[in-house]
């Protein structure tokens, strides 16, 4: 009776159980790892240099910014280029 489950548990021990471990481990060091370089790039950013070049910026230009939802546009194309750029460069996954 166990043979029948043998090639079922195989391979959730060779695939799902290992991928859960490696996932599970790349999310705790990026836990750890990501507030510590918040912190050390928090000094060089600050938030009235956005606003002083932000309201630089004639009323034609940000008709089309708005226009184009650039707010919320922009984000997410920033994040598909993050994430395509992580997704690539891990050998785990694939």
């Amino acid at each position: 009776m166990l043979g029948i489950f043998q090639p079922v548990i195989a391979f959730l021990l060779q695939h799902v159980v290992i991928k859960f471990g490696v996932f599970a481990a790349l999310i705790a060091v990026l836990s750890v790892l990501m507030p510590m370089a918040m912190a050390r790039v928090a000094p060089w950013v600050s938030s009235s240099a956005f606003t002083s070049a932000f309201a630089s910026l004639p009323a034609g230009v940000w008709y089309w910014i708005d226009l184009f939802q650039l707010g919320t546009g922009l984000p997410i194309i920033l994040a598909a280029y993050v994430a395509r750029f992580v997704i690539r460069r891990l050998p785990v996954i694939g």
